[in-house]
C-alpha cells in the first residue's frame, strides 16, 4: 500500500485536521502517518523513508536528501513555493512536485498591510519606545494619495491591490503578463520595473521565489527608489539582496523595510532586527485558522489526486 507522511506538523493540531475534508479519501488511498512535532533531521527521515508521498513543511530538500528516499513519488510542500526542494533533481528522478497556490491570499495580503501601516505609521517603534518610558510623537505618512507598488500580480499582488485602491492608493504594478485586460480587471497601471521603483511610495513584493526573481531588489534598483519610499516582503528574502538592504537601510537611501521572511529560519539575532526603521515578522503572515485549514485541505487534495493518477498544481524546473 502506498504511504504518506506528514513528517513535521508542529505548528498545526490534530484539531486542524478535522476541518480537512479530503482526510477520509486520502486515508482510503494510502496508508498515512502524522506527526505533530518537529524532528531533527535523522529522525525526519525515517519517518520518510519508505513514503510514497511527503507532505513537505520546513525541511529543504536538498539532493542529498532526495536521493535518501528511493520510494519517493510525490513532494507537497505546504507553501505556494517550492524553494525548499531540488526542483532539477526532483524530476530527474522522477519525482512530481505540487505546490499550494491560493489558500491563503487575503491572508497574506492583510499581513502585508498590517506591515506597511507599521511602517508609515510607525507603531511598532513607538510602542518600543513607550515600553521604554518615551513619550515621541513618531511622524507618519499618510496611504491616501500615495502610489503602491506592487511586485506580482498573482493571487496575493491582486488583492493588494484591491486594498490599495479601497484605501485611495495609486496603485501600479509590474508583471511578466501585462495587459489592457488585466489592468482593468485589477484597477491598476501596469508599469515596466524601473519605472514602478522610480515612482512608488510603498513597493509591495508578491512575487514567487525564481531564479528570475532572486536578487531582484538590489543595490541598482534601491538607488532608483525614492528616500521616503518603503519595502515590504511576504514573498521570500532572498528576492532582495541582502547587503544592499542592509547598507540602504543604514543610510536611509530608503524609509524603511518590512519583512516576514528570512533566508535562514528560523532568524535569531538577524542584524535587520537592531534597526529602527525596519518591522520585522517570524514567517506568520499565512497563521491563521482559516488560511491554515485552507493551506491544509489543498495539500491534502493534492496528494489524494496524485495517487488517483490526476496530480493537480504540478511545478517543474
Amino acid at each position: 500500500m502506498k504511504k504518506v507522511v506528514w513528517p513535521d506538523l508542529y505548528d498545526f493540531t490534530l484539531a486542524n485536521m478535522h476541518h480537512v475534508k479530503d482526510w477520509d479519501r486520502l486515508n482510503e488511498l494510502a496508508a498515512v502517518e502524522i506527526y505533530f512535532d518537529k524532528p531533527d533531521l535523522s529522525t525526519y527521515l525515517e519517518r520518510c523513508k519508505d513514503a510514497t508521498a511527503i507532505a513537505l513543511n520546513w525541511v529543504h530538500l536538498t539532493k542529498d536528501l532526495l536521493d535518501q528516499l528511493p520510494s519517493l513519488e510525490v513532494v507537497c510542500p505546504l507553501a505556494v513555493s517550492v524553494n525548499l526542494v531540488d526542483l532539477i533533481h526532483a524530476d530527474n528522478l522522477g519525482i512530481t512536485v505540487c505546490n499550494a497556490p491560493n489558500y491563503g491570499d487575503s491572508t497574506m495580503a492583510e499581513h502585508a498591510l498590517g506591515l506597511m501601516l507599521s511602517l508609515c505609521r510607525g507603531i511598532t517603534k513607538a510602542d518600543r519606545e513607550i515600553r521604554a518610558g518615551k513619550w515621541n510623537l513618531v511622524e507618519g505618512t499618510d496611504l491616501r494619495g500615495s502610489t503602491l507598488g506592487i511586485i506580482g500580480i498573482g493571487g496575493i499582488g491582486s488583492e493588494l491591490a484591491a486594498m490599495g485602491n479601497a484605501l485611495g492608493m495609486n496603485v501600479i504594478v509590474h508583471t511578466k503578463r501585462p495587459s489592457n485586460e488585466r489592468a482593468k480587471a485589477h484597477g491598476v497601471q501596469f508599469k515596466e520595473l524601473d519605472e514602478l521603483l522610480i515612482g512608488s511610495d510603498f513597493v509591495q513584493l508578491a512575487v514567487t521565489l525564481t531564479d528570475e526573481t532572486t536578487h531582484l531588489i538590489g543595490k541598482r534598483e534601491f538607488e532608483l527608489m525614492k528616500p521616503s519610499a518603503y519595502l515590504i516582503n511576504i514573498s521570500r528574502a532572498q528576492v532582495v539582496e541582502e547587503s544592499s538592504l542592509l547598507e540602504a537601510l543604514r543610510a536611509r537611501r530608503i524609509a524603511g523595510y518590512a519583512t516576514d521572511v528570512f533566508e535562514k529560519e528560523p532568524s535569531y539575532n538577524h542584524p535587520l532586527a537592531t534597526l529602527d526603521n525596519v518591522v520585522v515578522t517570524p514567517h506568520m503572515a499565512w497563521n491563521t485558522p482559516r488560511a491554515g485549514r485552507g493551506l491544509l485541505n489543498v495539500v491534502t487534495s493534492n496528494i489524494a489526486s496524485f495517487l488517483e493518477g490526476n496530480p493537480r498544481n504540478v511545478v517543474s524546473s
